[in-house]
């Protein structure tokens, strides 16, 4: 804590590598090499006008750009958000990046801690005004430009991936569906002028019975509206031949 309350902030990670990182998404997108396994040592950032002497088992590495910091938990502050996407791009670079990006996008805090998701192009502009040469801008720069509003899960991130490399153009997430009686629903992946709409399940939906209910009972009320809801499973992702038929119907629709 002294540390932090001299305006030096630290990371540790464990060895481990989450199991969503997963080789068959680095070869469908051509992106082999964008995860780096993380280091043995706990990293210091220093300010850039700071000195410190080397300390045994940590690793200093000095930020180009004056530190910026977002509202914490019991009042304290916590690194800002540009600060930790740049420090990410060491380990989390291409499409892991564009996860951690579409995130920040949706979960932004504004100075005094309330909600504030913001736009890709929000995000470019202070991106943009980092000094030159401040260390992973340019690959923060180039998640940016394929990252995405409103993504409320990183499984959301991955499915727009999937379904932008197959060569279909971009849907919008968590596009909102009035039902009628004061009931709204948001489509995970959609084409509202097609009325196309693709929903990601995770365990969630086949762990708990309310949640699989829910999820029928709003199916059959947009198929009613009229719209074309196709349901994807982690499954249907990974295996080429799952993948093939999701990109066939997609492709009648689009």
């Amino acid at each position: 804590m002294v540390c932090l309350a001299h305006g030096i902030w630290a990371r540790w990670y464990d060895h481990a590598a989450p199991e969503t990182l997963e080789p068959w998404l680095d070869l469908l997108l051509n992106e082999t090499g964008t995860w780096t396994p993380w280091g043995d040592r706990p990293a210091i950032a220093l300010p850039a006008p700071r000195k410190a002497k080397p300390l045994p088992g940590m690793h200093l590495r000095r930020l180009q750009a004056p530190p910026s910091t977002q509202p914490g938990p019991w009042r304290s502050r916590a690194t800002g958000a540009v600060e930790t996407l740049l420090v990410l791009q060491d380990w989390l670079r291409g499409w892991r990046s564009v996860v951690a990006v579409d995130h920040v996008l949706a979960k932004n805090l504004s100075p005094i801690g309330e909600p504030e998701p913001l736009q890709p192009a929000d995000l470019k502009l202070q991106v943009e005004s980092l000094p030159a040469g401040t260390r992973g801008k340019r690959l923060l720069a180039q998640a940016v430009e394929r990252s995405a509003p409103n993504v409320w899960s990183p499984m959301e991130t991955v499915l727009r991936l999937v379904v932008e490399a197959a060569g279909f153009p971009a849907g919008e997430h968590n596009v909102p569906v009035d039902l009628g009686q004061g009931r709204r629903v948001y489509l995970d992946l959609a084409w509202r002028t097609k009325l196309v709409a693709l929903e990601y399940n995770g365990a969630v939906h086949y762990r708990d019975r309310a949640a699989y209910s829910d999820e029928m009972g709003r199916l059959n009320a947009l198929q009613d509206q009229g719209w074309s809801v196709r349901v994807v499973v982690l499954e249907d992702l990974r295996n080429p031949a799952r993948r093939e038929a999701l990109v066939r119907w997609l492709r009648t629709r689009l």
